[in-house]
């Protein structure tokens, strides 16, 4: 199965979101942007904290009890969402996503969600996951840009949209689901199989 474990954002956030994707689709069109654009849907939009990729249904059982293991030592963490950005970067943006200001980085909050992925991280390479090999960084995607993404960052520039603040409820981090992702020409259906609090 393809999976991952997740934070996902509580309905009053989900709700948020949406506002966002429709305020940005309009924005975007009114612009001219010539762009194929897919939106991610408010009810999949979660905080990746591990992607697994394809493994075999039976870890999903050895990560829940790794998991319950090391629950108890993760405090909740609350994430501001406030901020619009893109990977890799604005001018050429493949991915639109939402998350915390850059000043909130380094704060003592973004130093215990770090310390939460990699206390996840190193739970699930006891089980044989390989661990993350790139910068991990807490955002929500809210859009993947297939074409046209130089068109899209021309707006985003011109019109100041990655420096407007963002008025979102925060994403609070105090739940972990491993959802299975199915992949199908609509798009990936996900499932949740479990979820623990921290």
């Amino acid at each position: 199965m393809r999976a991952f474990l997740a934070i996902e954002p509580r309905d009053e956030l989900r709700a948020g979101l949406a506002r966002v994707q429709h305020h940005l689709k309009d924005r975007l069109s009114q612009g001219g942007a010539r762009a194929r654009i897919t939106w991610v849907r408010p009810a999949s939009i979660h905080l990746t904290v591990k992607f697994f990729g394809d493994v075999q249904e039976g870890l999903a059982d050895l990560l829940r009890g790794s998991m319950e293991r090391i629950a108890p030592g993760l405090a909740p963490v609350v994430i501001p969402m406030s901020r619009l950005g893109a990977f890799p970067r604005a001018e050429d943006p493949r991915v639109l996503w939402v998350g915390p200001p850059p000043d909130w980085d380094r704060g003592a909050d973004a130093e215990r969600l770090r310390s939460m992925q990699q206390a996840i991280d190193g739970a699930c390479a006891s089980l044989g996951v390989p661990r993350e090999d790139h910068v991990w960084h807490a955002h929500l995607t809210l859009a993947r840009i297939r074409t046209g993404e130089r068109d899209v960052g021309r707006l985003l520039a011109a019109e100041g949209l990655t420096h407007e603040p963002q008025s979102l409820p925060a994403l609070v981090a105090d739940k972990l689901t491993l959802v299975r992702s199915d992949l199908h020409a609509e798009g990936p259906v996900h499932t949740r199989l479990w979820t623990i609090t921290l």
